[in-house]
């Protein structure tokens, strides 16, 4: 029975020790990416394992030709998070020093703190971690124009990568590709569903690696060990949110068609055993980072799918979302996927918005801060209350943000929806917004405020309160309390 269903059988030991003896190592393209996201150390270690087994290494050409298209995002990528976090200290540097000079007018406060030397130390430490992070960036290389990474990769995978099918053979398997997804056959059926699927021809792309895998093996008369950070369960068989090894059909399909045995390893699991069976030193830390990158790509695009699933259907859902999601991992999920927080102004109807902004006032500042202008101006002109909100809750970056990104949007905005009170009270929450779309004339806002005949007020006395809320900075509500 064990010879017939070979598949649904774990390997034993003595199994385990041939195959790693006699097979050839292949990779998937996200194991040759993840170069780029790992520290030099655990990096160092994979260019060590893959120099060791040289002569039993081989990628498919579809890893190659995805490796050598997606490059170049990878490495933006890894660039990211240097321009993210000088924009969140400038801001937040910014947002402090407004706080202070609020503060500094009362005599209670400033009798007993001294402001300035509170301003002097936080820029002082504001100039220390913006050198650390300029330093940094510039200690990073530079592989937009000398990527000595993938020359490594290139030199260890020379006269080791598959030949391309010809386009009659490529459509042909792309046929073949349909009717597996239409049955389910593993691989490959997932990237062809779900909101977040790919397009044609790149849903095809694991049925070609799979199909050039398979030819290889039959040509060398060898098992494969294929080593891939794609943990999507039309790969792996899975129980219980726990993996418990390839998926059966894979084994078997393999083994009646090449003759050979098949496993998949993941990269972390790859590095560990790859690192017991050359005998090298233990590198616990090596084999973390490798599990956490290799999850983190996957978290990300499974979560991204999610929440793009769950918009869709039900706001009510994606407001349990909001409250049981933390801050910090959010801003996390927006820094992965800027279109999962676009699709929530397009998807969610204005009353859920609302009520996701009150249930969670530092998710609708994310959102702000998110979307691209076009969807913010549709957000800003969908409804009065929905922008009232709004204006209560996000934060002062955010809503100068809004009054500044373009002046057109907020003149539609005016002219639609907001009534003399909501202005007021806008204005009132950051003079600094208005001074943003001081450019804004009265002919401007006299056509603005006349595209709508339903505002209780005409344009003149609307733009009476206009110029008198940025004018007079001193009437503003951002003297604080006493």
């Amino acid at each position: 029975m064990r010879d017939l269903f070979r598949g649904y059988y774990r390997p034993t030991n003595k199994e385990f020790e041939a195959l790693w003896r006699d097979c050839i190592f292949c990779f998937d393209t996200n194991i040759l990416l993840n170069v780029y996201r790992y520290t030099p150390k655990t990096r160092e270690r994979l260019f060590t394992i893959l120099s060791d087994l040289k002569d039993r290494i081989w990628i498919p050409y579809q890893v190659a030709y995805e490796y050598q298209k997606e490059r170049l995002n990878v490495i933006e990528q890894q660039l990211k998070p240097y321009g993210e976090l000088q924009k969140l200290l400038d801001d937040n540097l910014d947002k402090f020093k407004k706080i202070v000079a609020q503060y500094s007018k009362r005599h209670s406060f400033s009798s007993f703190v001294d402001t300035k030397q509170i301003l002097e130390t936080i820029e002082k430490t504001y100039k220390g971690v913006k050198k650390v992070l300029a330093d940094s960036n510039l200690n990073y290389p530079n592989l937009l124009d000398i990527d000595d990474f993938r020359e490594e990769i290139t030199n260890l995978f020379d006269g080791r990568v598959g030949q391309p099918y010809s386009e009659e053979d490529l459509g042909k398997v792309y046929k073949e590709a349909e009717k597996r997804f239409k049955i389910s056959q593993p691989p490959g059926y997932m990237d062809a569903q779900g909101n977040n699927k790919k397009e044609h021809p790149e849903c095809y792309g694991d049925v070609v690696i799979w199909f050039q895998l398979i030819e290889y093996a039959k040509s060398q008369k060898k098992p494969l060990i294929f080593v891939t950070d794609d943990q999507k369960n039309d790969w792996w068989l899975e129980r219980r949110g726990k993996i418990l090894g390839p998926r059966p059909e894979l084994i078997q399909e393999m083994f009646a068609k090449a003759g050979v045995s098949f496993y998949l390893y993941t990269g972390e699991k790859f590095l560990d055993e790859a690192g017991n069976f050359l005998k090298l030193s233990s590198e616990p830390e090596v084999i973390e980072e490798a599990r956490d990158v290799g999850l983190e790509d996957e978290v990300s695009q499974g979560l991204n799918e999610d929440v793009q699933h769950i918009a869709s259907i039900n706001a009510d859902a994606f407001q349990q979302l909001a409250r049981s999601i933390d801050t910090s991992s959010l801003a996390r999920l927006a820094s992965i996927n800027t279109d999962t927080f676009q699709l929530l102004a397009r998807s969610i109807d204005t009353s859920s918005l609302a009520r996701l902004a009150s249930i969670n006032t530092d998710t609708f500042q994310l959102l702000a801060r998110s979307i691209d202008t076009s969807s913010l101006a549709r957000l800003a002109s969908i409804n009065t209350d929905t922008f009232q909100l709004l204006a209560r809750s996000i934060d002062t970056s955010s809503l100068a943000r809004l009054a500044s990104i373009n002046t057109d949007t907020f003149k539609q905005l005016l002219a639609r929806s907001i009534d003399t009170s909501s202005l007021a009270r806008l204005a009132s929450i950051n003079t600094d917004a208005f001074q943003n779309i001081s450019s804004v004339t009265q002919t401007q806002f006299s056509s603005a405020t006349s595209a709508n005949t339903q505002l209780s007020t005409d344009s003149s006395e609307l733009h009476q309160d206009f110029e008198e809320t940025v004018l007079d900075q001193d009437r503003q509500s951002l003297e604080p309390e006493d």
